[in-house]
């Protein structure tokens, strides 16, 4: 249950992702593009690191939840009325899917060597 319910948070996190950079980004020219893959790179090795049980479950689904709601907020809070800009959402999404994700993988590390 807890790792269907991860993945479904992981998915919502990647679509408020996209949907975050489809309202925020006019027009598309070929470096925004390339944005794209680099942010839902780490939603790709969340969804990897799912595979095994383990305490990591837990920091990915609250960092899964944290990005989430960051991209929740660039949705609904434009620059005008005191939201973020998109160049401090994109690097907070950026260290922030860097730091849960060496988490998770040092937990999951953990996790393997005192259950082997």
């Amino acid at each position: 249950m807890r790792t269907w319910l991860l993945r479904a948070t992981i998915v919502v996190a990647a679509g408020l992702t996209l949907a975050g950079f489809w309202e925020r980004m006019p027009g598309m020219t070929d470096n925004r593009l390339i944005l794209y893959p680099v942010l839902l790179f780490p939603y790709g090795l969340f969804l990897l690191m799912t595979r095994e049980p383990g305490r990591h479950l837990a920091v990915l689904l609250g960092g899964a939840l944290l990005l989430a709601g960051l991209w929740l907020w660039v949705v609904l809070q434009d620059q005008a009325s005191g939201g973020p800009t998109l160049l401090f959402a994109v690097v907070t999404h950026l260290v922030g899917s860097t730091v849960i994700g060496i988490s998770g993988t040092v937990l999951r590390r953990r996790f393997r060597s005192v259950s082997s």
